[in-house]
């Protein structure tokens, strides 16, 4: 994908692919990113705008459980981790709610 990406910086489907690597591995982030940059040049493609959503999410779940371990509240962090890696694992379009992260 990378070399894919060297030869063509603008093709889409490279950074959406490398992006669901990444969110497979539960690197959040850098899927987050490679997101990004795939609807920077398919700005209306609906798969990717719903994949990039589902990984800002378990971003958003591994920081809160980051604070939360900071604190000292290891079973609240342990299920937002949990929850992010089962929406990382399964492709079924899981929904987060805000609540649910800030409970």
């Amino acid at each position: 994908m990378d070399e894919a990406i060297k030869a063509d910086p603008f093709y889409h489907k490279a950074h959406f692919r490398k992006a669901a690597a990444l969110k497979k591995y539960g690197a959040f982030a850098d899927a987050v990113l490679e997101y990004s940059l795939a609807l920077v040049n398919d700005p209306n493609n609906a798969e990717q705008i719903k994949e990039k959503a589902e990984a800002e999410k378990c971003l958003l779940c591994v920081e809160r459980a980051r604070e939360l371990g900071d604190k000292g509240k290891w079973t609240q962090a342990n299920a937002l981790l949990e929850r992010a890696m089962t929406v990382r694992e399964k492709d079924d379009g899981m929904a987060f709610t805000h609540d649910y992260i800030y409970e």
